[in-house]
């Protein structure tokens, strides 16, 4: 259940970054307001998936690895919440800075 956010923090590093050459403050807000969208989807998702799979357990074990992924899950999306906001930072500098 990890490897939604994963996958889509690699492709949206990937993908959503503007060329350099057309690098706007928008751009900027825009980058990190479709990433933050994204952590924040993929979060709802796999809880829930999560969630249904827990309520299925009659183990005990597995309902602890379970709950122990759910709290993993909000810890990934942290992770990626600052991920966001380091890329945002470095887009404002490199727009600020002329695209030098």
């Amino acid at each position: 259940m990890k490897t939604p956010l994963i996958l889509t923090a690699a492709l949206l590093l990937g993908l959503t970054m503007p060329a350099a050459a057309s690098m706007t403050m928008e751009s900027c807000e825009q980058t990190r307001e479709t990433m933050l969208q994204a952590a924040e989807e993929n979060r709802d998702y796999t809880i829930k998936q999560l969630e249904f799979d827990l309520g299925r357990s009659a183990d005990d074990n597995e309902a602890a690895r379970l709950a122990q992924e759910i709290e993993h899950t909000w810890d990934n999306e942290e992770a990626f919440r600052s991920i966001a906001t380091q890329v945002y930072r470095e887009c404002v500098a490199h727009v600020k800075s002329g695209g030098s």
